[in-house]
C-alpha cells in the first residue's frame, strides 16, 4: 500500500491553499501562484526552491523535492508545531500508520499533531507495518492497540488508521469493543470516535467521514473478507470512492459484483502471501483456465484492478486531506 509522505502534485486542500498564501506574502518567486486548493506542478517547483534556499540559509535539512511534508509546513509556517494549549488533555488518540512507514508517518500521525492540544498521542510502536505477509503484522498491531486501550482505560478514546493501519482499528472495533465477547467491549462508552483514511475493512456504502465532509459516500465497500458491520455514527471513515473527483481507491471502494467478488478473493491471497509463496499466488491466479467461461471475464477485471492497483494505481489511496478529520477531532475534545 502507498505511504503518506506529504502534499504533492494532483492533491487538493486547505493546507495547499494555506501554504501558497505564505509563499506569496513572503517570496518575490512565489508571486505567480493562484489562490485555488490545488497543487500543480507550479506549486510544486515553487516548494522545492524555497526547500532548497531555507537549507542554504538555515541547515534544516529539509527534503528538495517539493513535498510540502510535516517538516516544510513547520519551517514555512503553515503549522505551529507547539500550539498553546487550550485545555487540559481530557482524552488520548490512539494512530496505527499504514504500510512501510513509521508510527510518526501519515494522516493518522498528522491528525494527532494537530489536536495535541486536547488529547494525548499514543502511537502504536510494536507493529511491523509489513506488506510481506500482511495478516501477521496486522495482527500484532491489534494486539498491541488492544493492550495500548486497556492501559489507557478510563479516558475518552479516538482510534485513527490509514491503510493497512485501518485494518487494525477496525478489527478492534468489530471484535474487540462492539462484540460483546470483545476484550474492550467493557470500555465501549469511552470510545468517542474513530477515523480511518482508505478502509479495506469499509462496511458496504457507509462512509460517515465522507458525510460529514461534505464528499460523496462510495457506493462499494472495502476489498477484505472481514468488514465493519453496523458502523457506529462516530466512526469516521474517509474513502475516496469512483464517484469522486479523485478515483476509486479501490482497498475502500471495491465494487458489489462479481468482480468485487474476486478482487476480495485475490485480497485474501495477497495479504497471507510471503514473498517465498508467490508462485502459490501464481498457481491461483492460473486457476481461471478451470473456471467456465462467464466466470473468466470478473476474474481478469479483478486481477486487472488488483494489479493496476498493488503496483502503481495508487494515486486515489495516497492523496487523502486530514483536515476534515482535525475539524471532526477537534470538536469532539472540545466537548470533552
Amino acid at each position: 500500500m502507498g505511504a503518506w509522505i506529504g502534499w504533492q502534485v494532483g492533491m487538493s486542500g486547505p493546507t495547499v491553499r494555506e501554504a501558497k498564501r505564505k509563499l506569496k506574502q513572503k517570496f518575490s518567486y512565489a508571486k505567480g501562484l493562484d489562490d485555488t486548493e490545488y497543487y500543480g506542478e507550479d506549486v510544486r517547483a515553487v516548494v522545492a526552491e524555497y526547500q532548497k534556499r531555507k537549507n542554504a540559509v538555515n541547515n534544516l535539512g529539509l527534503r528538495t523535492d517539493g513535498v510540502l511534508d510535516w517538516a516544510t509546513q513547520i519551517a514555512l509556517g503553515v503549522i505551529n508545531p507547539n500550539p498553546p494549549a487550550k485545555a487540559p488533555q481530557k482524552g488520548v488518540i490512539l494512530t496505527v500508520q499504514g504500510t512501510y512507514v513509521d508510527m510518526w508517518t501519515g494522516p493518522p500521525a498528522d491528525t494527532a499533531r494537530a489536536v495535541a492540544d486536547l488529547f494525548y498521542w499514543q502511537p502504536i510502536g510494536n507493529y511491523p507495518a509489513a506488506a510481506f505477509p500482511m495478516k501477521p503484522s496486522y495482527d500484532q498491531g491489534i494486539e498491541e492497540l488492544v493492550s495500548q486501550c486497556r492501559k489507557h482505560a478510563g479516558k475518552p478514546k479516538v482510534l485513527a488508521g490509514y491503510s493497512q493501519g485501518a485494518i487494525v482499528t477496525s478489527r478492534v472495533l468489530k471484535h474487540e469493543i462492539l462484540n460483546p465477547a470483545g476484550r474492550l467491549h467493557d470500555l465501549k462508552d469511552e470510545f468517542v470516535g474513530g477515523l480511518t483514511w482508505g478502509n479495506p475493512d469499509r462496511e458496504l456504502g457507509v462512509a460517515h467521514g465522507n458525510s460529514s465532509a461534505g464528499w460523496v459516500v462510495p457506493e462499494g465497500r472495502g476489498a477484505s473478507d472481514d468488514r465493519i458491520e453496523g458502523t457506529p455514527s462516530w466512526w469516521l471513515d474517509f474513502a475516496h470512492g469512483a464517484n469522486s473527483s479523485w478515483g476509486r481507491d479501490l482497498y475502500t471502494d471495491t465494487p458489489a459484483d462479481k468482480t468485487g467478488e474476486d478482487v476480495t478473493a485475490i485480497w485474501h491471497i495477497i495479504e497471507n502471501v510471503t514473498v517465498m509463496s508467490l508462485a502459490g499466488l501464481l498457481e491461483r491466479m492460473l486457476q481461471v483456465l478451470e473456471k467456465p467461461v462467464v466466470e473468466v471475464v470478473p476474474l481478469f477485471q479483478a486481477i486487472l484492478y488488483a494489479g493496476m492497483f498493488f503496483a502503481s494505481g495508487t494515486g486515489p489511496h495516497v492523496n487523502y486531506d486530514i483536515d476534515p478529520a482535525v475539524r471532526a477531532i477537534r470538536a469532539i475534545g472540545q466537548s470533552l
